[in-house]
């Protein structure tokens, strides 16, 4: 399948050093069936533009960040913010889950989010390499 045009690309960075995040992205990646998401690690190139924007926005909570581009124009997500929004792009009964969780109060969800990112490692250990059939929508 052919890359989205910039205009109307979804990236979701992620630390691919970390069990849970690299395993958030094969659990989402599986569900996309779409394919509206792509990935990138939080080390590569891709996410090099976005890292100064997106560590103000999440403050001292490792996160995982969602770029959404439209008609030349990008938003950035954050937190609990960018787990609904995957979950949008996513669709069907993940995308319902995901606008209950952008309707949820941001300060509560986004405490909790912070709770499971400060516990990630011992929650899901260290990554697994990503298998083959997900690196053709993987960005540097």
């Amino acid at each position: 399948m052919p890359t989205p045009p910039p205009s109307s690309r979804v990236v979701v960075l992620f630390d691919d050093g970390c069990g849970l995040c690299s395993g958030s992205v094969r659990w989402l990646a599986s569900r996309d069936t779409r394919r509206a998401l792509r990935f990138a690690p939080l080390s590569g190139e891709t996410a090099r533009p976005y890292l100064a924007q997106a560590r103000a926005a999440a403050g001292d909570c490792e996160t995982l960040v969602l770029i959404e581009g439209r008609g030349g124009e990008e938003r950035i997500f954050v937190r609990s913010a960018a787990v609904g929004r995957a979950l949008r792009h996513v669709g069907g009964v993940w995308g319902l889950l995901g606008r209950l969780l952008g309707a949820a109060p941001r300060r509560v969800a986004d405490r909790l989010y912070c709770v499971v990112s400060r516990h990630r490692g011992r929650a899901a250990g260290s990554a697994e390499p990503l298998p083959p059939w997900l690196r053709g929508r993987m960005l540097r």
